[in-house]
């Protein structure tokens, strides 16, 4: 993968981790850091009550993102490959990007909602979110390479046994020209 584009994935893993940050940092913070980042107001009114949903609620979306990290980092290598890492990827795309573009249409109907904070979140989710799916878009070409280097390995293991070497229905020239590649170099010619 392209380094840029490898960027764009750890970018995506630290904003999450900022997210995380600033949702931990909150539940010390107080009221005001729950006011200022736009939590609603029943957030707001439990951190100032001191009940336990605006700490609570901090905290899981916080370890949400900080899974959302994880994952970003898993998509280009950085730790090992986590579980279900593409759906994973998907959903949290898709939430970001959405996140992102949710800003157009309630500017539209409620147009109070569209400052300079919304406006600057929105643009974060959206590099977040991209930054997400350039490593779903990874994770889909490397399955790719391992399903060939693994099929390969197999008709490689396989070859004494083979007599006939060829495709199904449904397989095209592309399929039999990489069967080719592989096998042709390990026949050997009867003497």
């Amino acid at each position: 993968m392209h380094p840029l584009l490898i960027r764009s994935v750890h970018l995506a893993a630290v904003i999450a981790l900022a997210g995380t940050a600033i949702h931990f940092a909150a539940i010390v913070g107080g009221p005001s850091w729950f006011t200022f980042f736009g939590a609603p107001p029943v957030v707001v009114q439990s951190a100032k009550d001191g009940t336990m949903l605006a700490p609570v609620g901090s905290a899981i979306i916080g370890a949400l993102m900080a899974v959302c990290a994880l994952y970003a980092f898993s998509s280009v290598g950085v730790i090992p490959r986590l579980p279900l890492l593409k759906s994973g990827l998907v959903v949290i795309a898709t939430i970001c990007l959405l996140r992102a573009i949710a800003l157009v249409p309630l500017a539209v109907i409620h147009p109070a909602v569209c400052n300079t904070f919304e406006i600057v979140s929105a643009i974060v989710w959206g590099i977040a979110g991209s930054g997400f799916a350039v490593g779903l878009k990874n994770q889909f070409q490397a399955s790719r390479q391992r399903a060939k280097t693994e099929y390969a390995s197999l008709i490689k293991r396989q070859l004494k046994h083979l007599n006939v070497v060829g495709g199904c229905c449904g397989t095209d020239h592309r399929h039999i020209e990489q069967i080719t590649a592989v096998c042709l170099p390990l026949f050997k010619k009867p003497t």
